[in-house]
């Protein structure tokens, strides 16, 4: 039986060595500075790279020019078709005021031709207007002149009839030859100085706002 015992101890030895020399605790475990990398960071928690904003080119400003004014359409359109570029607009403008005395309007023209023969037969001037915002009505005078009108309006009413007064804005047109582009555009540039540099046709050239030249029609 002391053979046994010897080889139990030994077998003792054996384990005691293996486990001081060789067993390593995991937590002991460390890794060299130089084989470290950059820390995990989860996909959930990285921020998106910043998108780089792209540069804005700034478009060239567009600019208007005009010549004019015409009075006839065609005059315009004849310049107009000299060269590329160029279009023709129409600017209403205010010509004058004139003011309406009149009665009505009259539910049909049947019963204002019957309001007009009545004046007729006292001989006072009207006529039965066929069309427009007073249609069937009977004018009783058309005046430049707002005192006028008051005068003719007052007359009628000494006589009985209930005349009125309406204010007509009389409107115009006027055409210009319209240019518009960048100046650094050599078309632009050359379509510029024709428009400037024509002559004896009554009209004259100038730069426009171009809120204003697309008001026109």
């Amino acid at each position: 039986m002391r053979w046994v015992f010897f080889l139990l101890l030994m077998a003792n030895g054996a384990f005691y060595y293996w486990h001081h020399y060789y067993d390593v605790d995991a937590a002991e475990v460390s890794v060299p500075v130089g084989l470290q990398g950059e820390p995990i960071v989860l996909l959930s928690e990285a921020e998106p790279p910043a998108e780089s904003a792209s540069p804005v080119v700034p478009g060239s400003a567009v600019n208007c020019w005009a010549r004019g004014p015409y009075k006839k359409y065609d005059v315009a359109r004849q310049f107009a078709d000299g060269a590329s570029g160029y279009s023709v607009k129409a600017e209403q403008i205010s010509s004058g005021v004139e003011f309406w005395v009149y009665l009505g309007p009259f539910g049909s023209y049947e019963e204002g031709n019957k309001q007009h023969q009545q004046l007729r037969k006292k001989k006072i001037d009207s006529f039965v207007i066929r069309s427009g915002p007073l249609q069937n009505a009977v004018s009783l005078g058309l005046f430049s002149d707002a005192k006028r009108a008051k005068l003719q309006s007052e007359r009628m009413r000494d006589k009985g009839y209930k005349a009125q007064i309406r204010r007509l804005e009389q409107a115009e047109l006027r055409y210009w030859v319209v240019l518009e582009g960048a100046p650094e555009q050599g078309s632009v540039e050359e379509a510029r100085r024709q428009l400037f540099n024509k002559k004896n046709d009554g009209a004259s050239a100038e730069k426009k706002n171009c809120n204003l030249v697309a008001s026109w029609k």
